[in-house]
């Protein structure tokens, strides 16, 4: 039986040709949906897979009523979305039962609002406007998973990851492409290049300051259950 999925676009034509099953992706990048559009194109494996342009915020926006899932992952993306919670009350009206949902997201660390400094939560209230984060998504990683089950997730489980591996090795990449491109003369615009610095500073900034936490997160719908908001 081929098991419905939802995800991104760029990883949906992947998880398709790895797991044999129907794949629904969503992306706001227009860049991204006509990327994947035409590598559809030109494979065997369009009937099994959708892929539309707009904003997961609600996926009842996006969807047709009647589409449910037994698999729904978000990769970094739900930290954007307008809210977060919004997103996976959505979410989980949308699994079948016994589905699950994964994310890769952020939290906030538990400390730093109590420890931070005025300046210090004026930079990264500076970089959370700069990457497009709303303040609602910013919880800690008890507090994210008291959502989740407020939302009717169970069996949640929140894996934290060391952020100076993300964030620093995002930097650093960011950093080696910049490199590579001014080394051998391939033609960089100046806003891709300006792009590319500021991204590693910021990057490399959060790899280094204990402010937000990178995450794998799990859930799964057991049971329907009724939702009214955080």
């Amino acid at each position: 039986m081929k098991k419905p999925r939802i995800s991104t676009n760029r990883n949906a034509i992947e998880i398709k040709d790895h797991y044999k099953s129907k794949v629904t992706g969503i992306t706001n990048e227009l860049s991204q949906w006509k990327i994947a559009n035409e590598r559809l194109t030109s494979s065997d494996l369009k009937q099994n897979i959708t892929l539309l342009h707009g904003s997961a915020d609600d996926l009842n926006q996006m969807l047709p009523s009647k589409d449910r899932f037994d698999y729904i992952t978000s990769i970094d993306s739900a930290y954007h979305y307008n809210t977060r919670w919004h997103f996976l009350e959505s979410a989980f009206k949308r699994l079948n039962l016994q589905g699950s949902i994964g994310l890769y997201d952020l939290a906030i660390a538990a400390d730093f609002l109590h420890k931070a400094s005025p300046i210090q939560k004026n930079i990264f209230k500076f970089v959370c406007d700069t990457v497009s984060i709303p303040i609602q998504n910013l919880v800690t990683v008890e507090e994210y998973e008291e959502h989740m089950e407020d939302i009717g997730f169970e069996d949640v489980q929140i894996e934290q990851l060391d952020r100076r591996l993300v964030f620093g090795g995002l930097s650093r990449s960011f950093d080696q492409q910049y490199t590579t491109a001014m080394k051998y003369g391939i033609g960089v615009s100046l806003s891709n290049r300006i792009f590319l610095k500021v991204s590693s500073f910021l990057f490399g900034l959060l790899g280094s300051k204990p402010w937000l936490v990178p995450i794998i997160v799990k859930g799964v719908k057991q049971h329907e259950e009724e939702y009214d908001g955080p």
